[in-house]
């Protein structure tokens, strides 16, 4: 019966005020639409189980390569064939991502593979949706040339046809039955769209430096991660007694598997969604002070209804039920706007972030909105309701007609309030000024590499076409003549790895007439096989000796090239024109290379990452089937794009072409996730100074209204205008003078937090915290204008009659 009631004079109070009603379903719209749609987003990537059984027993397997530094590294087979001996695991299992093309139904493409040991889909959980799995033999020999599809490929490609199992499709160039279709669920490694058996060859099961095996393994019930990372660096440390020359420094490291997959974006989803948050209790504030500012009003209509019969209980009541509709109707509004955000923003962080869905909101982000509006709704109702509980109601009603509204101790808290904004708001300003200029920090390192008007594509030769190296060189050379043709093409090259990537393919040297010095001298180098005109294409500036031509073939001695980095790591700056290396240990096969130039050095792994040390090798010299082709427009580089596909298909018309992207957009890829924490932090802050000014503002206007006698008095004096309008920004200042100072503190608490995200400046960058400070100090002074030229109009006589 109350509740009824109670509701029914909710609705009809706030529909007496609907401006007010408005303004605030609005606020809290705001809030909460932005909380939901940023917790969509924390819960897919962070919160969401994986699609696997058990899912919190599964963990990547990786090798700790101290001397690399780093400590998430590939392994090599036969390190694996030792881990499996441990009584932690109940299963682990390796496998190899990889590309190849597919001919079958439809043009050729590229679609991303993985070989995989027999027990993969077991040790995750997920067993094929139809047909079967791997066998042993398969994994040992790869017999029978069999594979598993993707769901996702089976439905797109081939029209989810039944039929599919047990029929043979073109993978490379050679035929492979269809054994199996996986589950929609199952999309590990991320991307991948076939899964075959391992089969590595007999020196691959023998080289154990050879590293290029990752590993996933699945804990027997019971066994807790850390029992286990205890038993694997015994058998890590064992492996490096038995083998000290291939496994020294060379430990396990286990990590959670769904820890691994969300990497390093973790952290940065933590701090946007406390900043996200923190907009919210902004957005609370205000709502605390719209409602002071309404409780004030109401003191009169409260008393009257006291001195009737109504008890305080009662009055609290009505008070929260009337917060609580308004939460309601905030957190129905935040829904909305947050079903239009979410997939924009999933659309944004598509390619920064793993694990995305494709849709918006779900059932445990609902339920996160419903309890952040109930939350809401009580939190923002206290501050009126105790206000008015503490309120002398009596005194009220004796006092009606005189304008009392809220009296001095309303007034105090709706400073605490405002100051309580303008801190936050600060913080959230601050964090977003650092992560803009490291961005653009970013943005102006010199990468080492000409990226305007230059176009990347992938070719991959299946081994079945091109069986023999002579055959490799051939295809290529003849390509990139045929490209050199095209109307609106200045040059064109090819390397073998891609030209901007964490990770590029590596290998250890030897140093002739130099014996190693320690652990660095062990350190990996890149390993490039490029075409004579790579560098000039790319623009990477040879800075000592030439660049490869047409006498470096296979014919002659081993030829290569190197950066700057090796020079100064291998030969201590030295000249090292005409100094030779061989590539593994001092007992390797690989033949004495001399080194004919040095070329500067390029950020290959990242504008934040150190240079790697790097080897390029003549093409001609060292075929590689799979490489990346640069071409240098004189025009848009992508207008070129259908010409470089015909080209490609006039000459195989299996091969597809893959990867067609700008280089300077593969430069840009690699700030995408640091562009897209800049953007929803900045947006937050944004949002966060908007509403910061609209409680500025209100309580300028209250503390005018509230002053209005005293004004009076002033004018009536003598004080001008002017002078009136002073003493109302003093106000200003002073209102968020305490806000900034505790701004102050929590963006240097913040910034402790911050330091792993920022790029050439410091946590404590003062430039940032004085231009945020001198921002809302600005800010606040514009919201206050209004109210002081308000209060300067005001005629004096009218006031003190008023009053």
């Amino acid at each position: 019966m109350h509740l009824t009631a109670d509701l029914r004079s909710a609705f009809r109070s706030l529909a007496k005020r609907p401006a007010t009603t408005a303004l605030v379903v609005l606020i809290l719209a705001l809030g909460i639409g932005a909380n939901t749609a940023m917790f969509s987003i924390v819960n897919a990537v962070l919160l969401r189980p994986l699609p696997f059984e058990r899912p919190s027993e599964l963990a990547m397997v990786w090798l700790d390569n101290r001397v690399e530094g780093w400590h998430r590294d590939i392994t090599s087979y036969p390190n694996f064939l030792d881990w499996r001996q441990n009584q932690s695991f109940e299963a682990l299992a390796g496998y190899r991502p990889l590309a190849v093309a597919l001919t079958s139904g439809g043009e050729p493409i590229e679609v991303q593979a993985a070989t995989v040991t027999a027990n993969f889909f077991s040790t995750l959980g997920v067993p094929p949706a139809r047909g079967r799995g791997f066998t042993a033999e398969e994994e040992q020999e790869g017999k029978d040339q069999v594979v598993v599809l993707s769901h996702r490929l089976w439905k797109g490609r081939f029209g989810g046809d039944p039929g599919l199992v047990g029929r043979a499709i073109e993978l490379g160039g050679e035929s492979h039955t269809v054994v199996g279709i996986a589950p929609p669920s199952l999309d590990f490694p991320a991307g991948t769209e076939v899964w075959a058996p391992l089969a590595p060859d007999e020196g691959t099961r023998s080289a154990r430096g050879s590293l290029w095996l990752y590993v996933v393994g699945r804990l027997r019930p019971g066994v807790t991660l850390a029992a286990a990372q205890v038993e694997m660096t015994g058998i890590a440390e064992r492996l490096e007694r038995e083998y000290p020359q291939l496994n020294r420094e060379l430990g396990i490291n286990l990590v959670p598997l769904q820890k691994d997959l969300v990497g390093e974006v973790r952290p940065a989803l933590l701090v946007l969604l406390a900043a996200v948050f923190a907009v919210l209790l902004i957005a609370c504030a205000n709502l605390a002070n719209l409602l002071l500012a309404r409780a004030g009003e109401r003191e009169q209509e409260f008393a009257l209804r006291s001195a009737l019969g109504a008890g305080r209980r009662r009055l609290l009541t009505q008070l929260l039920w009337e917060s609580l509709v308004l939460a309601g109707l905030g957190g129905l509004g935040g829904v909305l706007l947050a079903a239009w955000a979410s997939p924009l923003l999933l659309a944004w962080g598509a390619r920064e972030l793993p694990r995305l869905p494709a849709g918006g909101l779900d059932l445990p982000v609902l339920l996160f909105t419903l309890g952040v509006s109930l939350a809401t709704g009580i939190a923002f109702g206290l501050a009126p309701g105790l206000h008015l509980a503490r309120a002398r109601l009596g005194s009220s009603l004796k006092e009606a007609g005189r304008g009392a509204q809220g009296g001095r101790k309303a007034a105090r808290l709706r400073r605490v309030l405002v100051a309580a904004e303008v801190a936050l708001a600060m913080v959230l300003l601050v964090g977003a000024g650092l992560l803009v200029r490291s961005l653009g920090n970013l943005g102006r390192v010199d990468m080492g590499l000409a990226a305007e008007g230059r176009l990347t594509f992938r070719l991959q030769l299946p081994p079945t076409t091109y069986p023999t190296r002579v055959e490799v060189r051939r295809f290529y050379e003849e390509l990139l003549a045929r490209l050199e043709t095209l109307p609106g093409v200045r040059s064109a090259g090819a390397a073998s790895a891609v030209l901007i990537g964490r990770l590029p393919s590596a290998t250890n040297v030897t140093i002739e007439g130099i014996a190693p010095q320690g652990a660095l001298d062990q350190r990996s180098v890149a390993l490039d096989a490029v075409s004579p005109r790579l560098f000039e294409v790319a623009g990477m500036p040879l800075v000592r000796g030439r660049a490869f031509d047409a006498t470096d073939g296979p014919e002659v001695a081993p030829v290569a090239i190197v950066n700057e980095a090796m020079v100064r790591q291998f030969w201590k700056g030295q000249d090292a024109l005409g100094r030779r290396f061989k590539y593994g240990s001092a007992t390797s096969q690989d033949p004495w290379r001399t080194v004919i130039g040095v070329v500067a050095d390029t950020r290959r792994s990242g504008a934040d990452q150190e240079v790697m040390p790097a080897t390029f090798l003549p093409l001609a010299q060292v075929p590689r089937r799979s490489m990346m082709v640069v071409v240098h427009a004189e025009g848009d580089p992508m207008a070129l794009a259908p010409a470089i596909q015909k080209e490609v298909w006039s000459l195989d018309e299996t091969l597809p072409v893959s990867s067609i992207a700008t280089l300077q957009k593969l430069l840009d890829d690699r700030l995408g996730p640091r562009r897209f924490q800049v953007l929803l932090l900045g947006l937050f802050a944004s949002l966060a100074l908007v509403l910061a000014v609209v409680g500025i503002y209100g309580v300028v206007s209250y503390l005018v209204e509230l002053q209005a006698g005293e004004i009076g008095v002033r004018m009536a004096l003598g004080a001008g205008a002017e002078r009136i309008a002073k003493m109302v920004v003093r106000q200003v200042l002073a209102l968020v003078g305490p806000g900034l100072a505790l701004g102050l503190a929590g963006g240097l608490l913040l910034s402790r937090f911050l330091r792993s995200f920022l790029f050439g400046i410091s946590a404590l960058d003062p430039a940032t915290f004085a231009a945020v400070a001198l921002l809302l100090a600005t800010v606040a002074i514009a919201a206050g204008l209004l109210p002081a030229r308000r209060a300067a109009r005001l005629d004096p006589v009218e006031v003190l009659r008023k009053g």
